[in-house]
C-alpha cells in the first residue's frame, strides 16, 4: 500500500495508513459484515447473508463496471 501511495501521491504529502480491527468497535464489525455480505452477493450471487441487510442498503452500483482490470 505504501509503494503504491509513493508513486500515486504528490511528493512530499504527508499521509498515515491505519487499519483497526474489526473488534476494536461494535459499528466496524456491523460494516464489516455488510461489506462481506455485499461482496459475496457481487462475487457468488449468494443472497442469503444480503436478504439480512437489503432493507438498510440505500444504494449500490459496481465500481468496476466499466473496467476490465482484477483487483484484489
Amino acid at each position: 500500500m505504501k509503494s503504491y501511495l509513493a508513486q500515486e501521491l504528490s511528493t512530499g504529502l504527508p499521509y498515515d495508513i491505519f487499519m483497526h480491527s474489526s473488534a476494536s468497535h461494535p459499528m466496524l464489525q456491523v460494516a464489516d459484515y455488510c461489506c462481506w455480505a455485499i461482496s459475496r452477493k457481487w462475487k457468488d450471487g449468494d443472497l442469503r447473508s444480503y436478504s439480512s441487510i437489503q432493507k438498510a442498503v440505500l444504494t449500490e452500483f459496481d465500481v468496476f463496471q466499466r473496467g476490465r482490470k482484477e483487483y484484489y
